[in-house]
């Protein structure tokens, strides 16, 4: 394999890498992983102070990125919610969305496939 060919080898392993790190900056090893082309992040409570923050931290991951970043984050209501300041919405648990589309609430047939 060339040089040429391993640094597309390097990468496209690094495509299937997701990271996560602590702090509300981003450390020195991530920049480089993301540099090396790795193809997501995932952030959580402590990534984040608040809203605008979240904001510029991703804006920052993407910029820094190789090329496409996707960004991920475990925000699925009611007790899980990594974010809970305010600035962030507020959901409720998956079940009342489960509940309202078993009643044959908007969106959902209200029967079980």
């Amino acid at each position: 394999i060339t040089v040429q060919g391993m640094d597309q080898l390097e990468r496209a392993v690094a495509r299937m890498f997701c990271i996560g790190f602590d702090g509300t900056g981003i450390p020195p090893e991530v920049d480089a992983l993301l540099k090396r082309g790795v193809g997501s992040a995932a952030l959580f409570r402590r990534n984040v102070a608040g809203p605008a923050e979240f904001a510029g931290l991703c804006s920052q991951l993407k910029s820094r990125a190789a090329g496409p970043l996707v960004i991920g984050i475990d925000q699925e209501g009611g007790r899980v919610q990594r974010f809970r300041s305010d600035g962030f919405t507020q959901l409720p648990p998956m079940r009342a969305f489960g509940e309202v589309w078993m009643q044959g609430g908007k969106g959902g047939t209200g029967s079980r496939r």
